[in-house]
């Protein structure tokens, strides 16, 4: 943003003219090319899901057709096991067997895994308990159950088939037993459905269980032991999505086949439409690019016609802001520009005169506001000195009276002067040592003062009569009524960048919400309580400015300290 404001006026109005007709080209092809891209992309989607749909329509028809076999055989078993037709049995697997092209096999194990009855006349005589899908069978026995392909494990063979399971009821010697139903399916059958269908170059179809192993694929890149299509599967679970394969864009759409626990993805390649879409994107970014350089041509051409007059009269305003002095512009060409230059002149004289007189009304103002808040400290202690002078003259008291002439002489030396605002750290604490050395003698000494001063900081420039206020107020609210011994502390060092004098009463103390209300009320004139602390609040910020703090801490009935920090740099002179 800060660039554009420092563009000439000519390329503001090249800038401008190109975003307008930049911004509306982009947003004429964003709205064709999207509409297009969204048409082809619902068409995509659509023609996929529909694929998709046949595809798991066929195998679900499939495994219907096996789940409805095993259903007959169950329960037929169950009948023909009752009535002890064993022969029966076997003659019914082998017909059930014999009208399905795609079944192996149809066996019964026993509840130790050993065949009962078979549709193969030779069969392994051992105990297929530890089968996977035996335990599966087991573990739940109100569904069938579909394994992973493998090779046939009840007879001797290389046939690779999938093996569906399901724990069932016959009879034995008279009493019901649980046993597992297997049928054996060809696996072939899954190839000749997944190529009815054609899903484009490379386009292929994937089935796999819930544990992401492979069942089939149709592609040869997809193996058992690495296969791309199902970890791009696995992250949607169901629905669809674009997705890119062997550098070929497909479109992925991903069901559950019915009647098993197995997930199917389809691939369905759509190369073309993206080179389509491709086509369509380059023309677009041609015609746009065309129609800005032809903009950015015509633009520049009436641009500078009109900023050429308003770059002579900039250079001269320009000249004058790096120069500071009145010199006149002289411009010719449209009569807007020369009485645009016209004002310019008068403007300068203007802002002269005007800066001149507000330095001088601000210098004054400062000036006579804090001379103002610095006079304000001295009027009621002199009266109250002088009083106390009287009363020890008319005692007789004149040792006291000396001390407290000696110390008023050298508290107002310093008062009084008004040939700067500062004054060093140690001719501050010596003026406080004179005030306390006379509030001593006028409160008959019921208090003690101690003064602790770094000795590295004595000849720092601190902010004149600033410490006075905070002993006064520190005497007027730490002295006992009860002639208890009361003391006050008088510190001063430097930590970091900074002096900090505090001044410590042993007095009532102060509350939070007392201390709370103090620090809000410092920054409010019209306000008369804490007079003292609100006139040293503002000298300080007038001085020092935000650098400077007055910091009030109390515990009630133990102490209460005032801290003035300020900066041994200051910011500018008064």
């Amino acid at each position: 943003m800060k660039k554009i404001k420092n563009l000439s006026i000519a390329n503001k109005i090249l800038l401008a003219t190109l975003s307008i007709v930049g911004i509306s080209i982009l947003i004429s092809s964003s709205i064709i090319y999207n509409s297009f891209f969204g048409t082809t992309s619902s068409l995509v989607e659509n023609t996929s899901k529909e694929l998709n749909k046949q595809i798991i329509m066929n195998y679900e028809n499939y495994l219907s057709d096996v789940i409805n076999t095993g259903n007959i055989i169950s329960r037929e078993t169950n009948v023909l096991t009752k009535e002890l037709n064993q022969n029966d049995i076997e003659k019914l697997y082998k017909i059930l067997k014999e009208s399905s092209s795609s079944i192996s096999s149809i066996s019964l194990l026993d509840d130790e895994g050993y065949i009962v009855y078979s549709s193969k006349d030779t069969y392994k005589n051992e105990s297929f308990t530890s089968k996977g899908w035996y335990q599966s069978a087991l573990s739940d026995s109100s569904i069938f159950h579909f394994s992973s392909p493998h090779l046939e494990e009840l007879v001797l063979s290389t046939k690779e088939v999938i093996t569906v399971s399901k724990e069932i009821e016959y009879y034995k010697s008279g009493e019901i037993v649980n046993g597992v139903l297997i049928i054996d399916i060809d696996t072939s059958l899954l190839e000749s459905l997944a190529f009815k269908t054609n899903l484009g170059t490379l386009g292929h179809l994937v089935i796999f269980d819930e544990y992401g192993n492979l069942i089939f694929s149709s592609s040869e890149n997809c193996t058992i032991d690495f296969c791309e299509s199902i970890d791009l599967a696995k992250e949607i679970i169901i629905g669809g999505d674009t997705v890119k394969i062997n550098d070929y864009d497909m479109y992925m759409s991903v069901n559950t086949i019915r009647h098993s626990r197995w997930q199917i993805a389809t691939f369905t390649n759509i190369e073309e439409i993206t080179q389509t879409r491709v086509t369509v994107l380059y023309t677009i970014v041609i015609v746009f690019i065309v129609v800005i350089l032809v903009t950015i041509l015509v633009s520049y051409y009436i641009s500078h016609r009109i900023s050429s007059p308003i770059e002579k009269l900039k250079e001269h305003m320009e000249k004058f802001t790096k120069i500071r002095i009145s010199e006149e512009i002289n411009i010719k060409g449209q009569q807007e520009i020369v009485s645009l230059g016209e004002t310019f002149n008068f403007m300068t004289k203007e802002i002269d005169n005007l800066m001149v007189e507000i330095l001088k009304e601000q210098k004054a103002k400062r000036k006579t506001q804090f001379i103002a808040l610095q006079n304000q400290i001295n009027p009621h202690f002199l009266y109250n000195t002088l009083d106390s002078i009287v009363w020890l003259s008319e005692n007789g008291k004149n040792n006291e009276v000396q001390k407290m002439v000696v110390a008023l002489s050298k508290f107002f030396r310093i008062s009084i002067s008004t040939e700067t605002n500062r004054i060093s750290l140690k001719e501050e604490v010596e003026h406080v040592r004179n005030y306390l050395l006379i509030q001593k003698i006028r409160y008959h000494n019921k208090f003690e003062y101690k003064i602790n001063i770094n000795d590295d900081i004595l000849e720092e420039k601190v902010l004149k009569l600033s410490l006075q206020p905070l002993v006064e107020n520190a005497i007027y609210h730490g002295i006992s009524p009860d002639n208890e011994a009361s003391l006050i502390e008088i510190k001063a060092d430097k930590y970091d960048d900074f002096i900090c004098v505090s001044v410590q009463n042993n007095g009532y103390g102060i509350s939070k919400a007392k201390i709370k209300e103090i620090n809000e009320n410092l920054d409010n004139t019209k306000l008369s309580k804490s007079i003292g602390l609100r006139n040293i609040h503002q000298r300080l910020k007038l001085y020092y400015g935000e650098q400077a703090k007055l910091i009030i801490e109390s515990e009630p009935d133990e102490y209460t300290k005032i801290t003035i920090k300020t900066p041994i740099k200051k910011e500018g002179e008064l």
